[in-house]
Protein backbone atom coordinates (compact mmCIF):
# COMPACT_ATOMS: atom_id res chain seq x y z
CA UNK A 1 0.00 0.00 0.00
CA UNK A 2 1.89 2.60 -0.87
CA UNK A 3 -0.79 5.87 -1.35
CA UNK A 4 -2.26 8.07 1.77
CA UNK A 5 -5.50 8.38 2.24
CA UNK A 6 -7.19 11.95 3.35
CA UNK A 7 -10.33 11.51 5.49
CA UNK A 8 -13.39 13.57 4.46
CA UNK A 9 -16.20 12.81 7.12
CA UNK A 10 -19.34 14.74 6.88
CA UNK A 11 -19.49 17.14 9.46
CA UNK A 12 -21.29 16.57 12.94
CA UNK A 13 -22.35 19.63 14.54
CA UNK A 14 -23.69 18.97 18.06
CA UNK A 15 -27.45 20.34 18.49
CA UNK A 16 -26.83 23.90 20.52
CA UNK A 17 -30.63 24.69 20.14
CA UNK A 18 -32.40 25.09 23.68
CA UNK A 19 -34.41 22.21 24.42
CA UNK A 20 -38.52 22.48 24.81
CA UNK A 21 -40.27 20.28 26.92
CA UNK A 22 -42.90 18.02 25.27
CA UNK A 23 -45.15 15.46 26.02
CA UNK A 24 -44.67 12.09 25.83
CA UNK A 25 -45.15 9.84 22.97
CA UNK A 26 -48.94 9.31 22.31
CA UNK A 27 -50.77 5.65 21.48
CA UNK A 28 -49.73 5.75 18.01
CA UNK A 29 -46.48 6.86 18.31
CA UNK A 30 -43.30 4.22 19.03
CA UNK A 31 -40.26 5.64 21.93
CA UNK A 32 -37.35 6.01 19.98
CA UNK A 33 -35.13 2.65 19.29
CA UNK A 34 -38.40 0.57 20.08
CA UNK A 35 -38.92 -1.54 16.89
CA UNK A 36 -36.53 -4.04 15.30
CA UNK A 37 -34.65 -6.61 16.54
CA UNK A 38 -31.25 -6.93 18.22
CA UNK A 39 -29.17 -10.05 17.74
CA UNK A 40 -26.75 -11.18 19.66
CA UNK A 41 -24.47 -14.45 21.02
CA UNK A 42 -24.83 -15.61 24.26
CA UNK A 43 -24.27 -19.09 26.04
CA UNK A 44 -27.09 -19.44 28.21
CA UNK A 45 -27.46 -22.86 27.29
CA UNK A 46 -24.53 -24.16 27.63
CA UNK A 47 -22.18 -22.97 24.16
CA UNK A 48 -22.48 -19.79 22.60
CA UNK A 49 -25.19 -19.25 19.94
CA UNK A 50 -27.11 -16.41 18.25
CA UNK A 51 -30.64 -15.09 19.58
CA UNK A 52 -32.74 -11.96 18.72
CA UNK A 53 -34.80 -9.50 20.79
CA UNK A 54 -36.87 -6.57 20.79
CA UNK A 55 -35.07 -3.50 21.93
CA UNK A 56 -37.72 -3.72 25.10
CA UNK A 57 -36.43 -7.18 26.18
CA UNK A 58 -39.52 -9.19 24.55
CA UNK A 59 -39.45 -11.69 22.51
CA UNK A 60 -36.10 -13.86 23.03
CA UNK A 61 -35.88 -15.93 20.37
CA UNK A 62 -32.98 -18.58 19.85
CA UNK A 63 -32.22 -18.40 15.86
CA UNK A 64 -28.71 -21.10 16.23
CA UNK A 65 -28.16 -24.58 17.95
CA UNK A 66 -25.36 -26.22 17.09
CA UNK A 67 -21.79 -27.43 18.82
CA UNK A 68 -19.24 -24.95 18.56
CA UNK A 69 -19.26 -21.32 18.93
CA UNK A 70 -21.49 -18.82 16.95
CA UNK A 71 -20.28 -15.37 17.28
CA UNK A 72 -20.43 -11.88 16.35
CA UNK A 73 -23.50 -11.81 14.49
CA UNK A 74 -24.40 -8.83 11.87
CA UNK A 75 -27.59 -8.33 10.40
CA UNK A 76 -27.49 -7.45 6.53
CA UNK A 77 -28.97 -3.70 5.99
CA UNK A 78 -32.58 -4.99 5.07
CA UNK A 79 -32.27 -7.09 7.91
CA UNK A 80 -33.56 -10.34 6.28
CA UNK A 81 -30.11 -12.23 6.44
CA UNK A 82 -27.12 -12.66 9.10
CA UNK A 83 -23.77 -13.21 8.74
CA UNK A 84 -21.96 -14.11 11.96
CA UNK A 85 -18.54 -16.70 12.96
CA UNK A 86 -18.40 -19.79 14.21
CA UNK A 87 -16.33 -22.74 14.79
CA UNK A 88 -17.88 -26.00 13.24
CA UNK A 89 -15.67 -27.59 11.67
CA UNK A 90 -11.92 -28.34 12.62
CA UNK A 91 -11.76 -25.70 15.51
CA UNK A 92 -11.57 -22.86 13.16
CA UNK A 93 -13.72 -20.27 12.71
CA UNK A 94 -15.18 -19.51 9.57
CA UNK A 95 -17.79 -16.78 8.24
CA UNK A 96 -21.28 -18.23 7.95
CA UNK A 97 -24.56 -16.60 7.01
CA UNK A 98 -28.40 -17.30 7.02
CA UNK A 99 -31.81 -16.29 6.85
CA UNK A 100 -32.71 -14.10 9.92
CA UNK A 101 -34.80 -16.56 11.11
CA UNK A 102 -31.85 -19.36 10.83
CA UNK A 103 -32.60 -20.69 7.91
CA UNK A 104 -30.31 -22.44 5.06
CA UNK A 105 -27.22 -21.63 6.74
CA UNK A 106 -24.46 -21.72 4.54
CA UNK A 107 -20.42 -21.76 5.25
CA UNK A 108 -19.54 -18.34 3.35
CA UNK A 109 -15.44 -19.29 4.12
CA UNK A 110 -13.26 -22.27 3.76
CA UNK A 111 -11.93 -23.47 6.76
CA UNK A 112 -8.43 -23.11 5.88
CA UNK A 113 -7.52 -19.97 7.84
CA UNK A 114 -9.77 -18.61 10.89
CA UNK A 115 -12.41 -15.87 9.49
CA UNK A 116 -14.44 -13.77 11.89
CA UNK A 117 -15.95 -10.31 12.22
CA UNK A 118 -18.15 -9.91 9.49
CA UNK A 119 -19.99 -6.85 8.59
CA UNK A 120 -22.13 -6.12 5.85
CA UNK A 121 -21.71 -2.97 2.69
CA UNK A 122 -24.87 -0.85 2.82
CA UNK A 123 -25.80 -2.42 -0.21
CA UNK A 124 -25.52 -5.65 1.37
CA UNK A 125 -24.16 -7.13 -1.59
CA UNK A 126 -20.60 -7.69 0.29
CA UNK A 127 -19.11 -8.67 3.26
CA UNK A 128 -15.67 -7.22 5.26
CA UNK A 129 -14.23 -9.50 7.85
CA UNK A 130 -10.78 -10.08 9.46
CA UNK A 131 -8.85 -13.24 8.60
CA UNK A 132 -5.97 -15.05 9.26
CA UNK A 133 -2.79 -14.55 6.70
CA UNK A 134 0.13 -16.63 6.71
CA UNK A 135 2.27 -14.49 5.48
CA UNK A 136 2.27 -11.71 7.47
CA UNK A 137 1.43 -14.45 10.90
CA UNK A 138 -1.30 -11.89 11.96
CA UNK A 139 -4.80 -11.21 11.32
CA UNK A 140 -6.01 -8.95 8.14
CA UNK A 141 -8.98 -7.04 6.71
CA UNK A 142 -10.50 -8.59 3.62
CA UNK A 143 -13.38 -8.08 1.80
CA UNK A 144 -16.18 -10.77 -0.13
CA UNK A 145 -18.99 -11.23 -2.20
CA UNK A 146 -21.78 -12.50 0.23
CA UNK A 147 -20.90 -16.21 -1.51
CA UNK A 148 -17.30 -15.95 -0.67
CA UNK A 149 -15.72 -15.60 -3.84
CA UNK A 150 -13.94 -12.13 -5.47
CA UNK A 151 -11.80 -11.51 -2.08
CA UNK A 152 -10.13 -8.72 -1.67
CA UNK A 153 -6.81 -8.07 1.25
CA UNK A 154 -7.03 -4.41 2.47
CA UNK A 155 -4.54 -4.24 5.15
CA UNK A 156 -1.17 -6.55 4.90
CA UNK A 157 0.05 -6.06 7.95
CA UNK A 158 2.42 -7.70 10.52
CA UNK A 159 -0.02 -6.76 13.77
CA UNK A 160 -3.40 -8.39 13.95
CA UNK A 161 -6.72 -6.00 12.80
CA UNK A 162 -9.99 -6.70 14.09
CA UNK A 163 -13.83 -5.17 14.18
CA UNK A 164 -13.67 -4.03 10.63
CA UNK A 165 -16.92 -2.43 10.00
CA UNK A 166 -18.31 -0.37 6.60
CA UNK A 167 -19.42 3.19 6.34
CA UNK A 168 -22.55 4.09 4.79
CA UNK A 169 -21.38 5.14 1.40
CA UNK A 170 -18.90 1.62 1.21
CA UNK A 171 -16.02 4.20 0.71
CA UNK A 172 -14.58 3.41 4.10
CA UNK A 173 -13.69 0.83 6.40
CA UNK A 174 -12.83 1.47 9.80
CA UNK A 175 -11.00 -1.10 12.18
CA UNK A 176 -8.74 -1.55 15.46
CA UNK A 177 -5.25 -2.97 15.95
CA UNK A 178 -2.04 -1.92 17.28
CA UNK A 179 -0.28 1.19 15.48
CA UNK A 180 3.23 -1.26 14.84
CA UNK A 181 4.69 -4.46 16.55
CA UNK A 182 6.39 -2.24 19.88
CA UNK A 183 2.82 -0.53 20.39
CA UNK A 184 1.66 -1.27 23.54
CA UNK A 185 -2.03 -0.09 23.05
CA UNK A 186 -4.39 -0.41 20.28
CA UNK A 187 -6.20 2.55 18.37
CA UNK A 188 -8.86 2.85 15.45
CA UNK A 189 -7.81 3.30 11.90
CA UNK A 190 -9.42 3.65 8.41
CA UNK A 191 -9.20 2.95 5.00
CA UNK A 192 -10.32 3.41 2.29
CA UNK A 193 -12.63 0.41 -0.02
CA UNK A 194 -10.40 0.94 -3.29
CA UNK A 195 -7.18 0.45 -1.56
CA UNK A 196 -4.04 2.59 0.57
CA UNK A 197 -2.66 3.58 3.66
CA UNK A 198 -4.91 3.11 7.05
CA UNK A 199 -4.94 6.42 8.59
CA UNK A 200 -5.36 6.46 12.28
CA UNK A 201 -8.32 8.20 13.95
CA UNK A 202 -7.37 7.93 18.01
CA UNK A 203 -3.72 8.07 19.12
CA UNK A 204 -3.38 8.05 22.87
CA UNK A 205 -1.92 5.72 25.77
CA UNK A 206 -5.33 3.87 26.16
CA UNK A 207 -6.87 1.20 24.52
CA UNK A 208 -9.53 2.24 21.52
CA UNK A 209 -11.44 -0.68 19.92
CA UNK A 210 -14.79 -1.93 18.84
CA UNK A 211 -15.39 1.15 16.16
CA UNK A 212 -18.84 1.44 14.62
CA UNK A 213 -20.17 3.70 11.83
CA UNK A 214 -23.74 5.86 12.80
CA UNK A 215 -25.89 5.78 9.66
CA UNK A 216 -24.93 8.75 9.07
CA UNK A 217 -21.72 7.86 8.23
CA UNK A 218 -20.97 11.47 10.62
CA UNK A 219 -19.75 9.75 13.65
CA UNK A 220 -18.27 6.49 14.83
CA UNK A 221 -19.03 5.19 18.30
CA UNK A 222 -16.19 2.90 20.35
CA UNK A 223 -14.85 1.63 23.37
CA UNK A 224 -12.16 2.99 25.29
CA UNK A 225 -9.96 2.56 28.80
CA UNK A 226 -9.10 5.97 28.70
CA UNK A 227 -10.67 7.02 31.68
CA UNK A 228 -9.94 4.10 33.90
CA UNK A 229 -11.99 1.51 32.36
CA UNK A 230 -13.16 0.61 29.19
CA UNK A 231 -16.85 2.84 28.61
CA UNK A 232 -18.21 3.80 25.31
CA UNK A 233 -17.55 7.18 23.55
CA UNK A 234 -18.58 8.82 19.83
CA UNK A 235 -16.12 10.69 17.51
CA UNK A 236 -16.55 12.65 14.95
CA UNK A 237 -15.30 10.20 11.60
CA UNK A 238 -12.36 12.35 11.43
CA UNK A 239 -11.44 11.52 14.94
CA UNK A 240 -12.47 14.46 16.29
CA UNK A 241 -14.84 15.55 18.75
CA UNK A 242 -14.35 13.24 21.37
CA UNK A 243 -17.91 12.02 23.62
CA UNK A 244 -17.97 10.20 26.38
CA UNK A 245 -21.16 8.36 26.72
CA UNK A 246 -21.15 6.29 29.42
CA UNK A 247 -19.98 6.05 32.98
CA UNK A 248 -20.42 2.60 34.90
CA UNK A 249 -18.31 0.35 37.06
CA UNK A 250 -18.28 -2.53 34.55
CA UNK A 251 -16.67 -2.64 31.46
CA UNK A 252 -19.51 -1.30 28.43
CA UNK A 253 -17.93 -2.20 25.41
CA UNK A 254 -18.85 -3.36 22.09
CA UNK A 255 -21.25 -0.59 20.50
CA UNK A 256 -23.68 -0.50 17.66
CA UNK A 257 -26.05 1.76 16.04
CA UNK A 258 -29.92 1.79 15.69
CA UNK A 259 -30.66 2.03 12.05
CA UNK A 260 -32.25 5.79 12.86
CA UNK A 261 -28.66 6.61 14.38
CA UNK A 262 -31.04 7.83 17.35
CA UNK A 263 -29.25 4.53 20.19
CA UNK A 264 -26.63 2.70 20.79
CA UNK A 265 -27.08 -0.89 22.02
Amino acid sequence: MSSSATVTPSPFAPDTATPVPTAGPSPTQAPPCSTGKIVFSSDRDGDFDLYSIRPDGSGLTQITNEPGADQQPALSPDGQQIAWNATRQNNISDIYRAQADGAGVVRVTDNSQPAEGPAWSSAGDRIVFTGWDDATSAFNISTMNVDGSNKSRLTTDEVNRYSPDWSPDSKWITFWGLPSGIDLTTEIFIIPVAGGTATPLTSNSFDDRSPAWSPDGARIAFESGRDGNLELYIMSSDGSGVVRLTNDPPDDIDPDWSPDGKCLV
